[in-house]
Parts: C-alpha cells; sequence; structure tokens
C-alpha cells in the first residue's frame, strides 16, 4: 500500500476525489451520461415510432423489427423479434394444477429444510399475507371470472 494514498492528505487519490477540480469533473461526466440517456432514450421512441408496425416474421408468428441496411444493401444484424402479430388469449388456469404443483413444492421444501412444518407454514403464510393486498386490488378491477382465476 503507497504511503502517499492512506497517510498523506495532500497527495494521491484524496487531493483529486476532494478537490474542486476532481468533483467538478465528476459532476459533469454524470451530468454528460445523463444528457446522452435522455437523447437515447427519445431516439429509442422515434426509432420504434417510424417502424412498419404491419410487418411479421413468417417463421416465428412475432413482428419483426428491421435494424437497417448498410450502404451496400446488405440487412445489418439480426432482425429483431417484437410481439406475436396474433396473440393467442391464456388458456383458462388449471386449479387442480396449480394445487398439485404447490403441494409437491411445499414437500420439497420440507424435505431440503429437515421437516420443520411449522416454521415453513409460517413463512407461506407471511408470504400470503405480504402480497394479498396486491391480488385483492387486482381482482377488484377484474371484469369476468377468468381474469380472476388467473
Amino acid at each position: 500500500i503507497s504511503n502517499a494514498i492512506t497517510s498523506d492528505a495532500s497527495q494521491g487519490v484524496s487531493a483529486v476525489t476532494d478537490s474542486e477540480v476532481g468533483r467538478a469533473f465528476r459532476k459533469s461526466v454524470v451530468q454528460g451520461a445523463q444528457v446522452v440517456d435522455k437523447f437515447d432514450e427519445k431516439w429509442e421512441r422515434l426509432s420504434d415510432s417510424l417502424r412498419d408496425k404491419s410487418k411479421c416474421d413468417k417463421n416465428t408468428g412475432r413482428r419483426l423489427y428491421d435494424n437497417g441496411k448498410r450502404k451496400d444493401g446488405t440487412p445489418i444484424g439480426s432482425p429483431g423479434l417484437g410481439e406475436l402479430c396474433a396473440p393467442e388469449p391464456l388458456m383458462p388456469l388449471d386449479v387442480e394444477m396449480k394445487d398439485n404443483i404447490l403441494a409437491v413444492a411445499v414437500k420439497s421444501a420440507l424435505i431440503v429444510s429437515g421437516g420443520k412444518g411449522d416454521t415453513l407454514s409460517k413463512a407461506i403464510q407471511e408470504a400470503k399475507d405480504l402480497v394479498r393486498p396486491s391480488f385483492e386490488r387486482s381482482m377488484q378491477s377484474s371484469q369476468s371470472e377468468d381474469e380472476k382465476n388467473r
């Protein structure tokens, strides 16, 4: 370890990090990064708004977002895939399958933890109590019984 860094405040790292010049430099770097980030976000929005939203990949059934072409006409990179062109509705929740998966998960956790059932039950109940308000709010805004089961 260098004595200049640890013991002498007028030299080494502390002189750069604590000085007015060092602070001003770091502040300008951070502000410059924020400006570039905002510009990048606006450019992404503009780019997304100019994409052909009807273009669909026949192999995957997803929207195809082109990365552009080079001067010689060859494509730049692989095109990005977006959302499904014809989204399929979600199937209804199989409640019996859900219950079986949860039962197997609890049994596995009991085996791994050494069989402390009350500790696991308490942790499960705490998790349920934590997320219940969010699910209740979601169910209040649900329109159909199918949405509530999801």
